[in-house]
């Protein structure tokens, strides 16, 4: 729903146009493009026909105006060049046939240690025993554009990680670049890769792993949408690895591409079912969809899987007919090592994902109206009891009474309350005061300044002076902000100096996307006429638990929230299909 103040920019802008026969359709587009589409289908708009007439409007590339229509689809010309940019990465990665042989060359000369193998030793007996891990491995070597996408738990960092260690082991001399959109995931990538076994075989050649937000890797210029880096000045590395990629808008995949050499691996990490980009676009969705069968490859990746997997399972796999330009370039981790088989927060997340059923009695969710507690716990609480926002507060008051700052980062970051939206008693705003009050009443904290001793905060903005970034969280204690590096590090600053920061008990859970905590409390408003909640939002938010998650919403925002899903428009699934 837009505000009022939204409607008048749109009418603004529009105003420019007012003689013109696109005057109608800019305030339709300048709504989609709040929503998250990049363009306008005016397939089913009878007068769009009058649009031939607009000075405005161009039905070509090379003919710059505000507007350009392709395949009846309206976007702003820049946003058509952004897309654009994309699709014709793609095609000139897919055409570099002399560049991909010679990758295959260099593969099939190397020897490949047991250890890059999936040994499947923590799974049971009945799981899908095919190793996805390796044959992304394999075609994220061979191809200068690929994708790794997979549900939480899946394995992408153990993937990279092991696909770092083939790269090294062809080239020492290897520059890589490790990169997020935000502060918190490109931290969480740097974590995580330090943490995973894997890691120690090529620690040497990598011994401190810059993880770099996207606008930081490109060299943000202040107050501007310019970058350093650019098609006139590249980017200077040979493999360039960037998590969380459902985040990731339009604008800012075309900058990143058109800074890279065309040798440079680009390597895309996400989970395609999560919320896309809080910008226009929902670029890895569209891509991953534009494969038809994630499940299956291609006889090139077939032959060169040839003694390294099982014959049985090539043969199960193979496909021989190529039906999209990417078919080569995307693998869907299957296997999920947080959630095992019988984990409820697993289970819950594919009830999420599979609901089709209107009845929601008659679905596997219902069963989770009654706390499930083996292993992991699950529970979808209608009823807001209070006595959960009790007992995520004495999980909060861990942090509190640590007084080593690094644990005190660890414990606060291992809980959070998550909120569907920002106003209303379920919202963000109304959720941090009254965790305060509460934390004020047992003499935890006292709010009598901004900077009260054990404010958690979280950054709003980048500030690359201070090397401090959107989505960062810290802790403020005498009169100092502290801020966890991802290195074991600690960054201190004085408060003064943040200018946009709020406070973190609880938060959105857009702005949860690439967090992980023990405890989670997913919190939906109960009133049924907020548009924002939908499937791929409630999914994102379960799956940032890893030990126990609590949704508390009424059945028929519930049901609401289920029956909705995000399908932007855009208009790169049909220009893929032409390449």
């Amino acid at each position: 729903m837009y505000t009022s103040f939204e409607t008048e920019i749109a009418s603004q802008f529009a105003s420019f146009f007012l003689n013109d026969p696109i005057y109608p359709f800019v305030i339709a587009l300048y709504n989609k493009m709040e929503e998250g589409h990049i363009c306008l289908d005016i397939n089913d708009i009878e007068q769009f026909n009058t649009l031939e007439t607009s000075q405005y409007v161009s039905f070509q590339n090379s003919d710059v105006k505000p507007f350009i229509i392709h395949n009846k689809k309206l976007y702003l010309y820049k946003y058509f060049i952004y897309e654009s940019h994309i699709l014709s990465f793609i095609q000139t990665q897919h055409q570099q046939t002399d560049l991909i042989q010679q990758r295959i060359d260099q593969l099939q000369q190397l020897t490949i240690d047991s250890d890059l193998y999936d040994s499947f030793s923590d799974l049971t007996p009945t799981s899908t025993l095919i190793d996805w891990q390796f044959i992304a491995l394999i075609k994220s070597f061979v191809q200068g554009f690929s994708i790794i996408t997979g549900g939480p738990g899946t394995g992408k960092t153990t993937t990279i990680a092991k696909l770092l260690t083939l790269l090294f082991q062809e080239n020492s001399n290897l520059r890589i670049a490790l990169t997020a959109p935000t502060g918190k995931a490109a931290i969480r990538m740097k974590e995580a890769l330090l943490a995973n076994k894997n890691y120690e075989k090529i620690k040497d050649l990598l011994p401190d792993p810059d993880s770099k937000t996207i606008h930081r890797l490109l060299g943000a210029i202040a107050n501007e949408h310019l970058f350093k880096h650019n098609d006139k000045n590249k980017l200077n590395y040979d493999v360039v690895l960037v998590d969380e990629a459902s985040m990731i808008d339009i604008p800012l995949m075309s900058k990143l591409i058109q800074a890279l050499p065309t040798t440079t691996r680009l390597i895309l990490l996400g989970d395609q079912n999560q919320l896309s980009a809080v910008g226009t676009g929902s670029m890895l969705k569209d891509l991953c969809d534009n494969v038809p069968n994630l499940t299956q490859i291609s006889p090139l990746i077939a032959q060169l899987l040839q003694n390294k997997l099982a014959q049985n399972q090539i043969n199960i796999l193979v496909q021989k007919e190529q039906q999209s330009i990417l078919q080569n370039a995307i693998t869907q981790l299957q296997i999920s090592r947080r959630f095992s088989e019988d984990s409820h927060i697993g289970q819950l997340s594919q009830a999420i994902l599979n609901y089709t059923n209107p009845n929601l009695i008659e679905n596997p969710l219902s069963s989770y109206f009654t706390p499930h507690k083996a292993k992991d716990f699950v529970h979808i609480d209608t009823a807001y009891q209070e006595s959960y926002i009790d007992e995520f507060i004495t999980y909060y008051e861990k942090y509190i009474n640590e007084k080593d700052i690094q644990q005190a980062l660890y414990h606060l970051n291992n809980t959070r309350i998550l909120c569907g939206v920002k106003e209303s008693e379920q919202g963000v705003y109304y959720l941090n005061y009254k965790i305060e009050m509460k934390l004020v009443q047992k003499g935890l904290i006292k709010k009598n300044t901004p900077f009260y001793d054990n404010r958690p905060i979280m950054i709003t903005k980048n500030n690359p002076e201070l090397k401090i970034y959107n989505g960062d969280i810290g802790i403020i204690r005498n009169n100092r902000v502290y801020f966890g590096t991802g290195a074991g590090e600690i960054t201190e600053l004085h408060p003064a100096l943040l200018t946009e920061f709020e406070t973190v008990y609880a938060m959105t859970i857009h702005k949860s996307q690439g967090s992980e905590f023990d405890h989670v409390l997913v919190i939906l408003p109960q009133n049924t006429e907020n548009k924002i909640l939908n499937k791929q939002l409630l999914y994102t938010g379960v799956t940032r638990a890893k030990k126990k998650i609590v949704i508390q919403t009424s059945v028929n925002v519930l049901k609401q929230t289920l029956n909705t899903e995000v399908s932007r428009i855009s208009g790169i699934p049909n220009r893929l299909k032409l390449l």
